[in-house]
């Protein structure tokens, strides 16, 4: 099993290209820095897209999904930097997803991933999950797939955040959201990863999303205190 925590926090976004360069040296230079710093969080992960949209992807891994909810993460929430709150507001098409794990195969990290999002159409959630769970296995024993996880979002944590980085007040929960990641030892593997329609013949409603992603960096827990 190779991710750290039974918890999940996943963002993903755009941004423009003049304001590209901000972005990347607020993210490598504070912002994964702070968030793995925060009680019961374990690591993160940042990511890029060869072509398509999102463009970013991050990956935070914590002890459990009740970090996330947790009073340690909601103060940090509250109170972003002047810096994150000036980089956050420029954000185009963001997505945030707070999500659980329900099933993981495979050992370490891969240097890229499969970043695959769905829904159960009506009545098929349980043939979907039975599908994805079998599934895990088959991916795993594909070439150059090294690990492979099945995660589930809380709606009621996976709320938008407003121009300063907070959750939005008010807001209604968000759509429920299955996600299936696939780690890989290069993009040409992720050939392996399920089509829109095979999800669909699986019992996903219509829209599933699938983005492939090279790994930027990683930071660890036990990176900072070795600083």
């Amino acid at each position: 099993m190779s991710l750290r925590g039974s918890g999940m926090l996943i963002t993903f976004m755009d941004i423009a290209p003049e304001h590209e360069a901000e972005f990347n040296a607020w993210y490598d230079g504070e912002h994964v820095a702070e968030r793995v710093g925060i009680p019961g969080f374990v690591a993160a992960r940042r990511y890029v897209a060869p072509g398509g949209s999102p463009k970013y992807l991050a990956f935070y891994e914590t002890e459990t999904l009740a970090v996330l909810g947790g009073a340690a993460y909601r103060e940090r929430l509250n109170n972003q930097t002047a810096w994150s709150r000036a980089v956050m507001a420029r954000f185009v098409a963001p997505g945030r997803l707070i999500a659980e794990r329900q099933a993981s195969r495979g050992q370490g990290r891969g240097g890229a991933v499969a970043f695959v999002r769905c829904a159960p159409a009506a009545g098929h959630d349980a043939t979907l999950r039975a599908w994805i769970v079998r599934a895990l296995d088959g991916w795993l024993a594909q070439p150059g797939i090294v690990a492979a996880h099945f995660l589930i979002n809380d709606p009621a944590l996976s709320l938008p955040l407003d121009a300063d980085g907070k959750p939005v007040v008010g807001a209604p929960p968000a759509p429920t959201t299955w996600i299936v990641i696939l780690e890989a030892t290069g993009l040409a593997a992720l050939a392996a990863a399920p089509s829109a329609a095979q999800l669909a013949e699986a019992g996903a409603a219509p829209g599933a999303v699938i983005g492939r992603f090279q790994l930027m960096w990683e930071l660890a827990r036990d990176d900072l205190s070795a600083r």
